[in-house]
């Protein structure tokens, strides 16, 4: 059985999980063996569990995204520098606020699209009744 810590807003949106919950996901059994809070940020509505364990279960050998915390604002310059500097890894590093501003911004364009087909096609009908 695979062992995940929930976030507080998980708990909190879906109230069924708390300390000793256990559910099947990607074919395994899982269970609830620790609750976070983060100040009531985004990472609350995560659930953690072991790396190798999620990427086997996932089939998935490589990250998509990973969250690092830094003593200081000052050393995300200094951590993407050295990031950089590797040269076997190609990954653009973001300030956790400008990565989830720039992943809703995908969300705001497909919003903006469908208001428009939505209003030009209600415009269409509106126009083809006599």
């Amino acid at each position: 059985m695979t062992e995940v810590s929930v976030g507080q807003l998980m708990d909190e949106k879906f109230g069924n999980i708390h300390l000793g919950t256990e559910f099947n996901f990607l074919g395994a059994s899982w269970k609830v063996v620790g609750l976070f809070e983060s100040a009531g940020n985004l990472r609350e509505s995560k659930v953690m569990s072991d790396r190798s364990e999620l990427q086997s279960l996932a089939r998935r050998p490589a990250f998509n995204s990973i969250t690092m915390k830094v003593a200081s604002p000052e050393q995300v310059d200094e951590v993407a520098a050295a990031i950089d500097a590797l040269p076997n890894i190609a990954v653009d590093v973001y300030r956790e606020s400008d990565f989830y501003l720039e992943r809703s911004k995908h969300v705001s364009e497909l919003n903006y699209f469908i208001v428009y087909v939505v209003g030009f096609s209600w415009a269409l009908a509106r126009a083809s009744q006599p």
